[in-house]
């Protein structure tokens, strides 16, 4: 929460902006999709940096709360899985492969 605002990761909804001035009537008020699952969200200052699952973190401008607008995406790198290798050596038991290999 943040002032007058709850800021819920709403999964394939994305991000939902909820007006909390009436607690026992809160109203949504904004939205911003993501293009995964929002999962967590964590606000600092005019931002709200949203935990997306399957396509990293994304950033969005809540300076409008009316508005908020996806300002920038990190995704996350693909991380290399252990799997057995086919190598002629005797020596290769295990190696280290990437997805795409």
């Amino acid at each position: 929460m943040s002032g007058i605002y709850a800021y819920v990761a709403d999964g394939g909804s994305g991000l939902q902006v909820i007006s909390i001035t009436n607690p026992a009537s809160p109203v949504i008020v904004g939205t911003a999709d993501t293009p995964g699952g929002a999962q967590g969200v964590v606000v600092s200052g005019t931002y709200a940096y949203v935990a997306d699952y399957g396509s990293g973190l994304q950033v969005i401008d809540i300076a409008n709360p009316a508005n908020p607008v996806v300002v920038g995406t990190r995704t996350r790198r693909a991380m290399p899985t252990a799997s057995p290798c086919r190598e002629s050596t005797p020596t290769s038991q295990m190696g280290i492969r990437s997805p795409g290999d």
